[in-house]
């Protein structure tokens, strides 16, 4: 499937969007964070509201927790999606670890990753499995899966046997992008638009893979800034969608 239309993710590590510097450098679409955990994004509001306040299309993702049962989680999330006429969901499925406490400690360099406590393979299949069912059951809307092809090898193969029932948006980033590297969007674009295709995960169908984030959040670009006032550019990630798969599922003011 082509993936020819410049798409954002952005968070409460996003401080301040100016949309239409977004749209000078040919943002089509806004994807939001609209929380995780049990917990809603500071920005989410804010967010969603200044991008269709610009005319610029949005759908949302929400950061799974497998430290908390799935029925909570999604209560919270359709509570949130239904304070607007959200018409995509998409689930964030790349937790691996069972002791957030750890993670920050890895984080800081203060325990080694290895050392970090995780669920096993079993258990986060049956934890994201059990996630999407009940999201989809009760979300009245489409709901896709952004992940990667490292995440499922390495931490739940098991999920290769159904994601295929799921749109996909892949993260397979470039090497090249470096960190912290501030540019214009057209520069961005010509030095760093991905001529690779993303490793697939294992199961997922081909024609259900969307969209291709290549970035992380290394690149600093115009239109995402980290502070509500003051130049300060915030690293974001960078992906690319499909045209007419966009067109047909978000959401436009």
């Amino acid at each position: 499937m082509k993936r020819d239309v410049i798409v954002v993710d952005i968070s409460r590590y996003q401080q301040r969007l100016e949309v239409q510097e977004l749209q000078d450098g040919g943002v089509k679409h806004v994807i939001i964070k609209a929380g995780g955990s049990i917990t809603v994004d500071a920005m989410y509001q804010n967010h969603v509201e200044n991008c269709l306040s610009h005319n610029m299309p949005v759908s949302i993702y929400y950061w799974a927790d497998p430290t908390i049962v799935p029925a909570r989680q999604v209560q919270i999330l359709l509570e949130e999606v239904e304070r607007y006429p959200i018409s995509y969901i998409w689930v964030d499925i790349e937790q691996w670890w069972s002791a957030w406490a750890d993670w920050y400690k890895a984080l800081q360099s203060k325990l080694a990753w290895q050392r970090v406590a995780r669920f096993s393979p079993d258990k986060l299949n049956d934890f994201y499995f059990k996630f999407m069912e009940n999201l989809t059951a009760n979300a009245k809307r489409p709901v896709g899966i952004y992940t990667s092809y490292g995440f499922v090898t390495s931490y739940a193969p098991k999920m290769s046997k159904w994601l295929a029932n799921y749109d996909i948006w892949v993260a397979h980033f470039s090497k090249t992008v470096p960190k912290g590297a501030t540019m214009t969007w057209p520069e961005f674009m010509k030095l760093y638009s991905p001529n690779f295709a993303p490793s697939l995960p294992p199961g997922s169908n081909p024609a259900r893979i969307v969209g291709h984030q290549f970035t992380g959040d290394r690149i600093r670009l115009p239109g995402m800034y980290s502070l509500p006032t003051g130049p300060v550019r915030s690293g974001a990630d960078v992906s690319l969608f499909n045209s007419e798969w966009l067109e047909g599922v978000t959401l436009r003011p």
